[in-house]
């Protein structure tokens, strides 16, 4: 782990991808970093699978948008996401690695991948 990793909040740290499966193992361990703390940031990305399937892929701030993206996959939108006092706020913030932004519908897919 380097240095400037090391020395962030854990609250900055999801360490789970939450994969296309959603695994309730992935999702609890969000789930418990979100209620340590009143605010959380984090990049998600919501891709197509091969098959044309939409799924949302959150994780840590600390990676880039582009390296999150599973082969195969195709990226249709990105940003952030900060969760402050259980509420989801999206910013109009593109990703630079993959040119793509937040698109209507992004802070459902988040809010029914966080509230399994």
């Amino acid at each position: 782990m380097s240095p400037a990793r090391a020395i962030m909040p854990m609250h900055l740290h999801l360490a789970a991808i939450i994969a296309a499966d959603h695994s309730s193992e992935s999702v609890s361990s969000v789930k418990s970093v979100v209620k340590q703390s009143n605010r959380t940031h984090c990049k998600y990305v919501v891709i197509k699978d091969p098959r044309g399937v939409k799924h949302v892929i959150l994780f840590s701030s600390t990676l880039n948008h582009a390296e999150a993206v599973p082969c195969l996959c195709k990226p249709i939108s990105a940003g952030y996401v900060m969760i402050y006092s259980g509420q989801i706020v999206i910013p109009e913030i593109n990703s630079m690695t993959l040119n793509l932004g937040p698109a209507k519908g992004d802070k459902q897919l988040l809010s029914q991948l966080l509230n399994q």
